[in-house]
């Protein structure tokens, strides 16, 4: 379910997701993409560096995609991405957020997710969503990545049966999700869908 600005369930006419057709079955052919999400420059530079130095991708020439953010992802058809590596802490959309959406979207895809100073509850979420050794920690150590990445290759993540409980509270802080339901819209949502203090969508 997504929520409009005033925290009310979208009408049918407003939800982008309806009339969509969404790839939800974990039987679909993988792709052989790769696609680096991080606002940084130089660790996106650094990640695909890794990424074509790994020894189960010798002797080919994948192709290596990479966004600052995945805001503009959720609207489009990643079905040829066999591995995405994302930053959590994006601009626009969190990676925890990305992560739910392309899990439910693609569950072939190999999943890494990557932070430098993501919070206790993000953390949480993320490991609702992925492994643990697919989380991996800044500064990244090239053996550990290669690692990481070629279970991401070769192997598929457990399916997602239902939506993580996201925590309210942190040190007294309120967090908050826009919707914990059915995320299968890929359209930019009315509010933004994270984990953070409650801020609207002008």
């Amino acid at each position: 379910m997504l929520l409009n600005s005033m925290g009310q369930p979208l009408t049918s006419a407003e939800d982008p997701s309806q009339g969509k057709d969404y790839r939800t079955s974990a039987s679909a052919p993988r792709g052989s993409d790769i696609m680096i999400i991080d606002d940084e420059f130089l660790m996106r530079s650094l990640i695909e560096k890794y990424v074509r130095s790994a020894q189960i991708l010798k002797g080919t020439e994948p192709k290596v995609h990479q966004r600052e953010s995945g805001w503009d992802l959720l609207q489009q058809d990643l079905s040829n991405v066999r591995v995405a590596v994302v930053d959590i802490l994006l601009p626009q959309v969190t990676g925890v957020d990305l992560i739910r959406d392309l899990r439910r979207r693609y569950p072939e895809m190999g999943i890494i997710a990557v932070t430098g100073m993501a919070t206790e509850p993000m953390k949480r979420a993320l490991l609702d969503l992925i492994p643990e050794p697919m989380l991996l920690h800044k500064p990244l150590r090239k053996e550990v990545f290669s690692q990481a990445f070629d279970k991401a290759w070769s192997e598929i993540l457990p399916p997602v049966a239902t939506d993580p409980p996201i925590p309210e509270e942190e040190d007294g802080e309120e967090y908050w999700s826009a919707a914990s339901g059915d995320l299968r819209a890929t359209e930019v949502p009315v509010v933004h869908r994270r984990i953070g203090r409650k801020k609207a969508v002008n």
